[in-house]
Formats: structure tokens, sequence, C-alpha cells
């Protein structure tokens, strides 16, 4: 089974309410931290993205973003196609599931990653309550708050 996460942009770095997103992306599958997860490919677009100077403009940053983590995805579609891998699971199929602009949280995610300005948090996600702050749990090792 896929493990689906979120990943949600904030215009202030002080906000504590999650369901004040500005954007909100929704990734079907590898949503864990760890690598080969949605950390290490969050980490590769904001270690090149810092620099622009647009960190503060969430709706810019969240577009490319989803452009960055689309292509990533995408390459690696067509490398396990050419590899015979999607063949071999699902013979006759393509499958191309990847990312999507969502306008809610969804109830079958098991991670959120929180994007403010100046870092990036990450959440375990539980429970069915439709609020989202009341089915988090901050992670906060260190290797999964991140500081820009």
């Amino acid at each position: 089974m896929s493990t689906r996460c979120q990943i949600a942009f904030y215009d202030d770095v002080k906000e504590k309410d999650l369901n004040n997103f500005k954007a909100l992306i929704y990734r079907h599958s590898d949503g864990y931290p760890e690598e080969p997860g949605t950390l290490p490919d969050l980490l590769s677009f904001f270690i090149k993205w810092k620099d622009t100077g647009r960190l503060n403009d969430m709706e810019y940053t969240s577009a490319r973003c989803l452009q960055f983590l689309t292509n990533l995805y995408d390459k690696q579609t067509k490398e396990d196609i050419k590899g015979n891998l999607f063949k071999k699971m699902y013979p006759g199929q393509i499958i191309s599931v990847g990312y999507g602009i969502s306008n809610q949280f969804h109830c079958d995610i098991e991670f959120l990653y929180a994007i403010y300005s100046d870092r990036i948090d990450v959440y375990e996600v539980g429970g069915e309550d439709k609020d989202i702050n009341k089915r988090v749990t901050k992670l906060t090792d260190k290797d999964y708050t991140i500081k820009f």
C-alpha cells in the first residue's frame, strides 16, 4: 500500500492552525520522510529555491515546487517503465498517480509537510477527526525539522 502525504504551504511563519494553508499538494506514494521519500525530494527543491528570494511568496513557491516534484516523478516513472517494473506489477496498464492539487486535507495521509519561508516541519498524521490539528503529531527529531 502507498504511503500518502500532503505538502502544505503557509504564508505566516508563526501560523499555528494547519488548516490555514495557502496551497496544498497531495502525493500518492513514498510520503514518508526517509530516503527515497518526500523529505529528500523537498530538500532538493528548497536547496536550489531558497536563493531565489521568492520563499515569502507561497503561491509561486508551491507552483514551482509542484513542477519540480512532478518532473522528478515523471523521470522516475519513465525509468520504471523502461525497466519493465510497471509492466510486471500492472500488466496492460500504465500507472501514473504521482501528485495532485488539493483544497482540503485527505483522510488517508500518513504524513504532513508544513512549508514556511524559514523551515519545513514534518508531522505524522493519524485518527479520523476532520480537523487536521487534532490528527497530527510533530516529529521533533532534528532530522525532521529542517531550517532554511
